[in-house]
């Protein structure tokens, strides 16, 4: 899958088991959130990963880029810093 370049709307994304998404220069104060499925999310500059469920997110602190892995089918939102 392309890498997403500073996404600059929020963004819905469908991944399938296995897939990932890169994300290029997240500004800061965006959020990931799992809507559905199972994600594994590393962000650039962060030592630690986030393994995230339903209903849990990551708050982008610092521009960064992002690498999200569906670990089963998920459903996971994009919302951009205003």
């Amino acid at each position: 899958m392309d890498a997403i370049r500073e996404p600059k709307a929020n963004l819905k994304l469908h991944l399938h088991r296995r897939a990932f998404q890169h994300l290029n220069r997240v500004k800061p104060g965006a959020t990931i959130r799992v809507e559905s499925g199972l994600v594994w999310l590393t962000k650039s500059k962060d030592l630690q990963d986030y393994m995230l469920r339903p209903g849990h997110s990551v708050i982008v602190c610092n521009r960064a880029n992002v690498l999200i892995e569906a670990l089963s089918e998920a459903d996971v939102t994009i919302l951009t810093a205003n």
